[in-house]
């Protein structure tokens, strides 16, 4: 699922979006391990992690009648870099797409 990222680096505030799978009480990120947000993350710095679900989008029959009715959360925290390979294979099969069923296990 689609999330956005937000931190600070370098003084500036950043927000970039990313994907995610919550596996328990953690919020797993998806990013390459060499990317700005990733080092950020894995340095334990703070993050706000936003992510929203749309439910449909209302057409009225003028524009101010239009809507969209979603659902969304905001979690804020600390990060840290996941070592465990095993768990990094294990939160792809637990995303929406099944993405462990699609890989050969390779990390």
């Amino acid at each position: 699922m689609l999330c956005h990222v937000a931190f600070v680096d370098g003084g500036d505030p950043v927000v970039l979006p990313t994907l995610h799978v919550r596996v328990g009480d953690r919020l797993l990120i998806h990013g390459a391990r060499k990317n700005r947000m990733m080092n950020r993350v894995a340095e334990g710095a703070p993050v706000c992690v936003e992510a929203t679900v749309i439910d449909s989008v209302v057409m009225g029959r003028s524009v101010l009648q239009n809507s969209v009715h979603y659902r969304s959360a905001v979690v804020m925290g600390e990060g840290r870099a996941v070592e465990d390979l095993r768990a990094r294979g294990d939160a792809g099969s637990r995303s929406p797409h099944g993405w462990g069923e699609t890989r050969s296990g390779a990390y």
